[in-house]
């Protein structure tokens, strides 16, 4: 009984702090729309735990509850024995041969599928989160959809001040986008990473604008930081994007070649990535990618999944990444379809992709032409979708993988559909089709 109380408490604590910080008033309608996306985050998240509880009831392979459960272990060290929980929390000492008995008690903790190994971090955060949980998984969910909030409210702030009255627009794309919503609400790695790259992005922005802040240069410097452990693909695809910023911030004559810029600048950086293992041989850019896929498909033939799908296999060459590129990313954009909606996880995003059909074509009927664009974010927008959504889709052979890992670009998908359609012609539209059913 106690736990639920601490867990509403803690609920309206959230609210309350919402309402006082002024990082959360919107200027057109202060924090009230930020309080509702809170609850419904909560809830999500809920929704979430319960489907993981109910549905899918192996606890050792479900992320939202791996975490949590290793994060007992270390947490527990600390009564038994305080060093060793300072080595595991900090990370300092934490490869000695004397701390492997816990890592072999966890599921997660040893992970040799990446560069940097991320599950550590949510590990660690879910220990300390344990302090004020007391143990309820429902608090470290509270307390995850409050961290992704504020990464969400920082990129709708940016998008709302580069992009002058499409506010309604981007409220519902950046806040309300089911995938988003919905894996952003859990105890995953999704919430860390979408407040990363809003911090980052809201941070680069108000250094761009004029009212740079020191706090505004540490924050960029803490979230890259973050963002290289957490996710480090996800910095490596944006980081020419975040330069463009600065140059055509510094240098607003080159807006004339805006799209050509970026188009050079990001086929110089692949070629650089593609070829730095001939200086760096431990980074042999095309093996990582096929080593990612490998291990996807070695997982699903160890456990079955019944959302697997063929993809192009990868044989290690830049080629056979640059000739399945197309049929990765179109992948990634149109699935799952519809009937392919076999399960709880896979329905929401297969109706999010018709939804995305939909404006598809809301923007094609109704484009904007004129120069009023901001064509540095509509390049951003642009690179940034094309590029995860290939990636994902040349690595990912699972749908329930890949409608995750696809969260960080869908709100970009959406700028970008925002930012090309003309509102005035669709209101125009409506006006005339009203016109002419009233008059006959």
């Amino acid at each position: 009984m106690m736990s639920y109380i601490l867990l509403l408490a803690y609920f309206f604590l959230g609210l309350i702090l919402i309402h006082q910080m002024k990082f959360f008033q919107l200027e057109q309608w202060g924090s009230k729309p930020i309080k509702w996306v809170f609850a419904l985050k909560v809830i999500s998240g809920t929704i979430l735990a319960l489907i993981y509880t109910h549905y899918y009831t192996d606890r050792s392979t479900a992320d939202i509850f791996k975490y949590f459960d290793d994060s007992a272990i270390l947490f527990n060290s600390l009564f038994s024995n305080p060093y060793d929980f300072l080595r595991m929390l900090s990370g300092i000492g934490s490869s000695s041969l004397d701390l492997q008995h816990y890592y072999e008690a966890m599921t997660s903790w040893n992970n040799s599928d990446s560069v940097y190994n991320d599950n550590r971090n949510l590990i660690r955060l879910n220990a300390l989160f344990r302090f004020f949980s007391f143990g309820n998984y429902h608090i470290h969910t509270v307390f995850m959809c409050f961290i992704a909030l504020v990464g969400l409210t920082g990129l709708f702030k940016t998008l709302s001040r580069l992009v002058k009255n499409k506010n309604e627009e981007f409220l519902a794309a950046v806040f309300l986008l089911p995938s988003v919503l919905f894996w952003t609400s859990g105890v995953l790695k999704d919430g860390l990473m979408i407040f990363c790259f809003g911090i980052l992005f809201y941070n680069i922005h108000q250094i761009l604008s004029g009212t740079f802040r020191k706090r505004n240069l540490v924050a960029v410097l803490l979230t890259i930081a973050w963002l290289s452990i957490l996710k480090l693909y996800i910095l490596v695809i944006t980081l020419p994007g975040f330069v463009l910023f600065f140059v055509f911030r510094y240098k607003p004559k080159l807006l004339k070649q805006c799209f050509l810029i970026y188009l050079l600048t990001y086929l110089a950086y692949f070629a650089v990535l593609f070829n730095i293992y001939r200086i760096l041989p431990d980074f042999d850019f095309a093996h990582m990618i096929y080593r990612k896929q490998f291990n996807f498909l070695n997982l699903i033939s160890i456990m079955p999944s019944g959302s697997a799908i063929n993809i192009p296999l990868l044989d290690g060459s830049v080629w056979s990444i640059i000739k399945n590129s197309p049929e990765a990313f179109f992948t990634i954009l149109a699935r799952p379809f519809l009937w392919e909606s076999n399960s709880l996880m896979i329905l929401p995003a297969a109706l999010e992709n018709v939804l995305i059909l939909v404006c598809i074509c809301i923007c094609a009927t109704n484009f904007k032409r004129n120069n009023e664009l901001n064509k540095p974010l509509l390049y951003f927008s642009l690179f940034f979708v094309i590029i995860l959504f290939t990636l994902t889709g040349l690595v990912t052979p699972v749908m329930g993988a890949f409608v995750r890992y696809k969260v960080p670009a869908l709100p970009f998908l959406f700028v970008l559909l925002i930012m090309l359609y003309d509102r005035q012609k669709l209101l125009n539209r409506f006006k005339s089709k009203n016109k002419s059913l009233h008059e006959t």
